[in-house]
């Protein structure tokens, strides 16, 4: 059985591609790394958590004021002191009937990766217009 392995150039022929190869390096998964981070900071307030209707049994409690109703609009993790793991989601209930999960910083990395690889191919293929 033959099989080809593709060519992958740097060359100035194909900016992407030192692009997503410099993109790809080591991720960042700490917190720390993340919280300097202006930008990752803006993701993942945006997609690094979410708030989803009902609870499985055995789900551990997150304490909250009763008087807090949390929603996608109104509610942040890190106003109640919630961090996400490195390697693991978050699961907690929430009043019984809402289940907030963090995302592990890891698989926040992988998806902020990706975000990053399609903003920069929307704005190259902005440019070629």
């Amino acid at each position: 059985m033959l099989a080809a392995a593709p060519a992958f150039s740097l060359s100035a022929g194909n900016p992407h591609s030192l692009a997503q190869a410099v993109i790809a390096a080591e991720p960042t998964a700490t917190w720390d790394s993340w919280k300097d981070d202006a930008s990752r900071m803006a993701w993942w307030l945006e997609h690094g958590w979410q708030i989803v209707d009902g609870v499985k049994e055995g789900t551990e409690r997150l304490v909250v004021d009763e008087a807090v109703v949390p929603s996608r609009e109104n509610f942040n993790p890190l106003q109640i002191n919630v961090v996400p793991r490195e390697d693991n989601h978050i699961v907690r209930s929430i009043h019984g009937n809402q289940t907030l999960v963090l995302f592990s910083l890891s698989r926040c990395e992988t998806l902020y990766q990706r975000y990053l690889v399609n903003q920069s191919a929307t704005g190259a293929k902005n440019l070629r217009k």
